[in-house]
């Protein structure tokens, strides 16, 4: 009765709000069948029931098509129900289908819409700008992404990372990875990580700043994702 989320109702849920009308079908069927009324033929209601069937079954034939693999599936769901949610999905999967372009022309679409959806799709396109080492495209892109991610922290250190182990800027590796804490410190209802912690320790190690390194581990023992390594990069 009411709707959740950006579809009426999800193909995946609606054979069980369907039961009950499958039950009531046959249910009013049997009734008629039993109620020996002139008019109603036996013939005919087999071969309406036949008929129906095979209609049912065609129909399931060809939407199982759509679930053939995860790229049928969203290729369909984005030729009926183009939202922002679903061409990410769409152009993610393209991605791990090595369709890089199609990726890319998707993904740029999504980021034109802005909003959270838009910041994963300049994640997406910063890291395949990074892995073709085109880095300043992949800098753009995660700056874009901070800007518009929930967890923003994700970007800002990992385009730190790349800053420190690709371009050797470890200057602005370290500006990074300051943003990504202060990310994480900025608090909110949404999952959090130790992550950024980790990295600064580590650029602040590799920079020489022993003292901040140390404070940047003794941070990561608070969260449950980081405490380990945190514990180990202490111990070291």
């Amino acid at each position: 009765f009411l709707q959740s989320g950006e579809q009426l109702v999800a193909d995946r849920y609606s054979h069980l709000a369907c039961i009950g009308l499958g039950i009531a079908v046959v249910a009013g069927g049997l009734r008629l069948v039993g109620s020996n009324r002139p008019w109603f033929k036996p013939g005919f209601a087999c071969v309406l029931g036949g008929g129906i069937v095979v209609t049912l079954a065609l129909l399931t034939f060809s939407q199982a098509t759509v679930w053939r693999n995860t790229l049928a599936l969203w290729t369909h769901a984005v030729g009926v129900t183009p939202t922002q949610m679903v061409r990410f999905n769409y152009a993610q999967e393209l991605d791990r289908s090595g369709r890089k372009d199609e990726s890319r022309a998707q993904l740029m679409l999504v980021t034109r819409a802005g909003g959270p959806e838009a910041g994963r799709a300049w994640f997406l396109i910063a890291e395949n700008a990074r892995d073709e080492r085109r880095f300043t495209d992949a800098e753009f892109a995660y700056s874009e992404a901070a800007k518009l991610m929930t967890q923003s922290f994700m970007a800002h250190v990992n385009l730190g990372t790349m800053y420190l182990n690709l371009l050797d800027r470890p200057g602005e590796a370290v500006a990074s990875f300051r943003a990504g804490v202060a990310d994480i410190e900025r608090g909110g209802r949404r999952p959090i990580s130790g992550l950024p912690y980790l990295a600064l320790g580590d650029a602040l190690r590799r920079t020489g700043d022993a003292l901040g390194s140390r404070m940047a581990f003794a941070k990561g023992l608070e969260f449950p994702d980081s405490r380990a390594d945190a514990e180990r990069e202490l111990r070291r």
